[in-house]
């Protein structure tokens, strides 16, 4: 099962959830973005719920070892904050195996990084590479619901440059 596949996977058992999570988009980037297959599945979830920058936040600082603790670490966050489990995931065989096979990554971003000069200040300076977001722009693709794919360029939905 290619890595395109289990990012399509992952976006159809996200998409029904995003208003619930508070997330306003699914993301595809990196290499399986770029060449349609790659070693692991970059996804990025735009969204508003501080429980999602609690867990950037905990990422960037190393916390966890590897995708399948972050997903857990997620599961434990959502229901403390009265959200619905997220397990259900793990019924999905080509997510659960990329989870435990440490290829599947979530990377949280706070909508605001596109409008509010402190919240991308913030997002910059948690990037290595600090063309990360224009780097991004480049290839990513947005899902889009309707033809159950990632088809709409990140670019014509979202607008990165430093804010004022």
């Amino acid at each position: 099962m290619s890595n395109l596949h289990t990012a399509n996977d992952f976006a159809k058992w996200m998409d029904p959830k995003k208003k619930e999570y508070y997330i306003d988009n699914i993301i595809l980037y990196g290499s399986v973005a770029l060449r349609g297959e790659g070693k692991d599945i970059d996804i990025m979830l735009v969204h508003h719920n501080t429980v999602f920058e609690e867990i950037q936040r905990m990422v960037f600082e190393r916390r966890f070892k590897d995708a399948y603790d972050v997903f857990l670490e997620i599961n434990k966050l959502l229901q403390k904050n009265n959200y619905a489990p997220i397990l259900d995931l793990l019924e999905i065989d080509s997510c659960n195996r990329a989870l435990r096979d440490d290829l599947l990554h979530i990377r949280f971003v706070d909508v605001r990084v596109f409008s509010d000069k402190q919240f991308y200040d913030i997002e910059y300076s948690r990037n290595i590479t600090k063309t990360f977001f224009e780097d991004v722009l480049k290839y990513a693709w947005t899902w889009n619901p309707k033809t159950e794919k990632f088809d709409i360029p990140m670019r014509d939905v979202y607008k990165i440059s430093p804010v004022k």
